[in-house]
C-alpha cells in the first residue's frame, strides 16, 4: 500500500481550519458536521448500553467520526456522492430509535 492510499482513509483534513464559511456555502458539509454533533451527543448514551458492540459495530472503521470533526479525503469524496451524509443519518436514526426504546438508556 503506498503513503497516498494509506492517507486517502486518514482523518486528516479540518473542514473549519481549512476554510470557515464551507459549512454555510455548502448544504452537504453543513449537515455532516450536524450529524456528527448529534452522533456525538448520542454516543454517551450508547456506551452505557449492553448493546453497544453491536451498535458500534457499524462504525468500526470509521469512530473518529464521533469524536472529532476531522475528515479523510475518503470522507470528503463520499460526501461529495451523498453516500457519507446517508451513512450518518442512517447511523443516528438507528441510535435515536435506540436510545428510546432502551431499558438502560432509559434509565439513566
Amino acid at each position: 500500500m503506498t503513503l497516498l492510499e494509506k492517507l486517502y482513509n486518514e482523518p486528516l483534513y479540518d473542514l473549519d481550519a481549512v476554510n470557515p464559511y464551507l459549512s454555510l456555502k455548502f448544504d452537504t458539509v453543513r449537515s455532516a458536521m450536524e450529524v456528527r454533533k448529534r452522533l456525538q451527543l448520542m454516543k454517551d448514551f450508547i456506551v452505557n448500553c449492553p448493546q453497544k458492540s453491536v451498535l458500534m459495530q457499524s462504525i468500526k472503521t470509521k469512530s473518529y467520526l464521533l469524536d472529532t470533526q476531522l475528515f479523510s479525503m475518503s470522507d470528503l469524496v463520499s460526501l461529495e456522492k451523498a453516500n457519507l451524509i446517508d451513512f450518518l443519518f442512517d447511523l443516528a436514526s438507528l441510535w435515536q430509535k435506540h436510545i428510546f426504546s432502551c431499558e438502560v438508556v432509559n434509565f439513566i
